[in-house]
Parts: structure tokens; sequence; C-alpha cells
């Protein structure tokens, strides 16, 4: 669910399951990223999320200025 509200750009819910102790899962940041989601993206990153992992060898950041987005 939390990578879901990420990528959709719900940050309300992404806030919400944070709270409630979610998982925050390095997909959900890199999903955010991609999807231009800043405040989602700083959210996460202050939640504890690893702005830096290359799961799937690729990070946040690169998925952010591949899509143009530059915030």
């Amino acid at each position: 669910p939390l990578v879901l509200a990420c990528q959709k750009g719900h940050e309300s819910i992404a806030r919400l399951l944070i709270e409630k102790g979610a998982k925050i899962d390095p997909e959900a940041i890199q999903e955010a990223a991609s999807e231009g989601q800043a405040a989602i993206v700083e959210l996460l990153f202050r939640a504890g999320a690893d702005i830096n992992n290359n799961r799937g060898g690729t990070t946040a950041l690169i998925l952010a200025s591949e899509q143009g987005h530059v915030d």
C-alpha cells in the first residue's frame, strides 16, 4: 500500500501508513521519485528511507532525473 500511495502521489495516505508503522521499502522512494512526488520523497527520507539504495540497479535520484523531475 505504501508503494502505491507514493506512486500515485497520495501524501496524506503515505504519511498515515508511515505513522502506523508501515515498512519503508526502497521501492517506495524510487516510485515517488520517478513520478516526481518531491514532497513524498522528502517524507520518506525523513522517515528513514535509504535515498541511495540501488534496488534494480538504479537510485531514486537517477529515476527522478531520467523523468526530468528536478525538484
